[in-house]
Formats: structure tokens, sequence, C-alpha cells
């Protein structure tokens, strides 16, 4: 985490917003897991867990909620059962009006039900690691998970486009 004043001044105008609609037992373990992980590493962020109340789930939809509702002036979208090891820099990019997908193109990792198992079962402040290629399931490129934008880019594209359900590819819409 970063220690700089100005780094703490950017996170605590910083809005965490986490599409989550509880129901799979697992899902939730992997969700409380994340949940201690941002709260204790990023505890300025103001952490809001948005469900549209749509059906089915709509993403976009809670995302967009979660902006309504969010006062920060930098917005991270995370998956909830989606992490990154640089926030800072994704953040610090957002600051300066940047749009960021907060983990490198080809660094998106899938886990194993045992890694999955392991990693919950350690202490979310201990943070991340980068896997070992046999806990993992692929490494999949991919434009989503955990973005970071200046609220100010989100509101002059009008949000996520509410019409894609459940898990579309609503990302790579607001980024074209």
């Amino acid at each position: 985490n970063w220690s700089d004043v100005n780094a703490r001044e950017t996170f605590a105008r910083t809005s965490l917003i986490v599409p989550w609609r509880a129901g799979d037992p697992e899902r939730e373990e992997v969700w409380d897991w994340a949940r201690r992980y941002w709260q204790v590493h990023f505890p300025e962020f103001e952490l809001l867990e948005v469900d549209s109340g749509e059906e089915p789930f709509s993403r976009g939809g809670s995302r967009n909620m979660g902006a309504e509702m969010a006062v920060g002036e930098i917005l991270v979208f995370a998956d909830a059962d989606t992490l990154v090891g640089h926030v800072e820099a994704a953040v610090a990019n957002a600051k300066a009006g940047d749009w960021v997908i907060a983990y490198p193109e080809g660094m998106y990792y899938a886990l194993t039900k045992e890694a999955t198992q392991k990693l919950i079962a350690s202490d979310p402040a201990d943070g991340l690691y980068e896997p070992a290629k046999t806990s993992t399931r692929a490494q999949i490129t991919s434009f989503s998970g955990v973005l970071a934008m200046p609220r100010e880019a989100f509101d002059t594209v009008g949000g996520y486009d509410q019409r894609m359900v459940a898990y579309g590819y609503e990302d790579n819409a607001i980024m074209f």
C-alpha cells in the first residue's frame, strides 16, 4: 500500500463497486475473502456491494447503480472473484484521467479449485502472489475483472450498457 499522503487522499476519494448477488456458497466464500482483502489493504475505499435486482442478474446494471450511489471521484469496478496486486497504479492512472484495466493483458489467472481453497484459507492481510502454472486452469486474455476510471469518464459515456445480461461484454463495450 502507498504511504504517500497524496495517494491516501486519492484513495479516500475512491469508490470500489462490486456487482454481487448472494446465493452460491462457493462464490460467497470467495467474495468473503476478497472483501476482507479489500478492507485490509484499501481501508480508505468506499466499498459498495451492489445488486440492481434485475432478472437475470445484470452486472452492468449493478455497476451503474453502484456508480450512482458512489461518492468517489475515482471509480474502481471489481468482480467479486477477481483481485489484482497493483491497484495503487491503476488508481493513480485513473486520477490522471485514464481509463485503466487494472492488470496487464495476459496476466489474468483462473485458479484451480485447490488453489482457490488454499488462497481463501490464507490471511487476506498477507496479500496476493503470482500463482504457479500448476495452480491455474488458464491464463486468460481479458478486458474485465478490475477496472479503474475517473467518474467523469464514466459519466461521459453514460455508464454500462444494461442490455447485456448476466456477464456479457460490458467492459469491452464501455471501453469502445
